[in-house]
């Protein structure tokens, strides 16, 4: 429906009533409520770019940190931006005969499915050519116009090295998760 938004949205609308006063300021319980639903409304507030070799990852090995990360997710604990590079990537990869061969297709087009209607399309990609891959490219373009945050990558060779980019700090999954206080 028009004009909906997805439940932790609703939720991050009740957060910031509470977090600007509207929940009583004198009684113990009301200052606990206020600082858990702050750190929540922390959470939402990240913006984050995953690598399409975690997305794979996380749906190869459903209790692998990577799967953690996309649960996460799913539960509104940060923001997912994604472009229809991406999109188109996985899609393709996840065809792969040997990636096939370890994952029911129904799993991957749930995830594809997903990342249409619940992740953040980025559009109009800044043009970036600092990547010894050039398929990653993109990747950095996605992060730069959606000012994300972080870039979730396993890639050592190509991303990792980088470090930051245009704000956006590269790390792994462990990292991020370890970072943001999210590791299992």
């Amino acid at each position: 429906m028009a004009g909906t938004r997805p439940d932790h949205c609703r939720s991050a609308q009740k957060i910031c009533r509470h977090a600007s006063g509207v929940v009583g300021s004198g009684d113990l319980r009301s200052r606990r409520r206020r600082s858990r639903t702050e750190r929540v409304q922390t959470r939402i507030s990240v913006r984050l770019v995953v690598d399409t070799n975690i997305l794979v990852s996380a749906l190869l090995v459903g209790t692998s940190l990577p799967a953690h990360l996309i649960m996460l997710w799913r539960d509104g604990h940060f923001d997912l931006l994604t472009a229809a590079d991406q999109l188109e990537e996985l899609t393709r990869v996840t065809r792969y005969p040997k990636i096939r061969e370890r994952l029911a297709p129904a799993l991957a087009g749930r995830l594809i499915n997903e990342l249409r209607h619940l992740a953040i399309i980025v559009a109009d990609l800044p043009v970036v050519t600092i990547c010894a891959d050039p398929y990653d490219n993109y990747l950095l373009a996605t992060a730069a116009a959606g000012a994300a945050d972080f870039l979730v990558t396993g890639d050592k060779r190509d991303l990792l090295g980088l470090k930051v980019f245009k704000g956006t700090k590269i790390a792994t999954v462990r990292d991020f998760l370890t970072m943001s206080g999210l590791l299992p």
